[in-house]
Formats: C-alpha cells, structure tokens, sequence
C-alpha cells in the first residue's frame, strides 16, 4: 500500500482488509532515539483515524470475505401484498406500523409494501450497485435481479431455498440469482 497513513487506512477500509492485515502492512517505524516502547506520532494517527473510521461504519460492515453462488435454478420476482397512494413519509411511517411489512418504496404508481424475507428493492440501478448493497447488508442472504425493461433489485434476507414460492418465478436470461457466502 502506498501513500500517507490516512490514505492507507481509508484503502484498508475500502478494500476490506483485515484489521491485523492492515497493521502488518503500514511497515511504520518508531523514532530511533525513542526506544521500541513509544510509537510515533504517526503511528498514534493512523491508529485513532483507523479506529474512528470504523466506528463510523456500518454496523452491518465487517471484515469477513464474501462470494457468490449463482443459481440458474429460479428467478425472483417478489410481488408487494399492498399498493397505495401515498408520499415517502408516509409510505415508510406505514410500513412501519404494519406487521407484515418488511420494506416500503414509492414509486410513480404509489407506495407499494412488501414482506420478509424482502429486505431491500430498487428499481432502476445496476447489477453491481445491488450486489454492493447486498455487501454492506450484514443480514442479506439473496440476491434477485429482474433485468426486462429496466434493472429491479430484491434483497433477502434468507437462502434460496428458505424463499417462499410466490416470490420466486420461472428462471430466464433476465434473472440473475445469487446467495451471498461470508467465511
């Protein structure tokens, strides 16, 4: 890794390396007149910048590597149970107050509300960028991507085969599965 110390903790952070790892690699050395117990002031930088980035990350971030294992299996394709015609507010301050919803978004025709296991939807991103949020989701499990007309994201909180029937469809070209496996 090469650059300043903030610049190397930021890149550690990005990239996922491992707290250890990261420390073995900044190769920082303390002053020569000042013995092999007191670090350095850059040493004690890096340190606090280190541990204050991460206290300022997500919780559902953590170190662990993650993969994915494709299905050709089946597509996913969850419906919502609820369609109304209301503002964000008040789509997310219903979602909220209602057992069955897991997940609220409003879209051009309304407030749709979906439930366990779906955990995120978005409509009109990218395969990565779902991927990526599936990532930072320490409790997403699948991946559903309806890729038609435009790309539909669904999240889940739950393995493939835990997905209910009536969310999953007749797998095609335009279904990409994927169940997310942390080690």
């Amino acid at each position: 890794m090469s650059g300043t110390s903030f610049e190397r903790v930021f890149q550690a952070l990005l990239y996922g390396t491992k707290p250890a790892r990261f420390l073995q690699s900044t190769n920082l050395q303390t002053p020569k007149n000042a013995g092999s117990r007191l670090p350095t002031h850059q040493v004690v930088q890096t340190l606090l910048i280190f541990l204050s980035l991460v206290e300022l990350m997500p919780e559902s971030r953590n170190f662990a590597e993650c993969r994915y294992k494709y299905s050709n299996v089946t597509g996913l394709s969850p419906l919502y149970y609820e369609e109304r015609g209301e503002s964000d507010l008040k789509c997310d301050e219903n979602c909220a107050l209602d057992t069955r919803c897991s997940i609220a978004i409003t879209t051009r025709g309304g407030c749709k509300l979906y439930e366990t296991p779906v955990i995120f939807v978005k409509f009109f991103g990218d395969v990565e960028q779902c991927i990526e949020k599936c990532n930072e989701m320490s409790d997403c499990k699948t991946v559903g991507v309806v890729k038609i007309l435009a790309i539909s994201c669904y999240l889940f909180n739950v393995t493939l085969d835990k997905i209910p029937g009536d969310m999953k469809d007749t797998y095609s070209s335009y279904h990409i599965v994927a169940e997310k496996i942390c080690e």
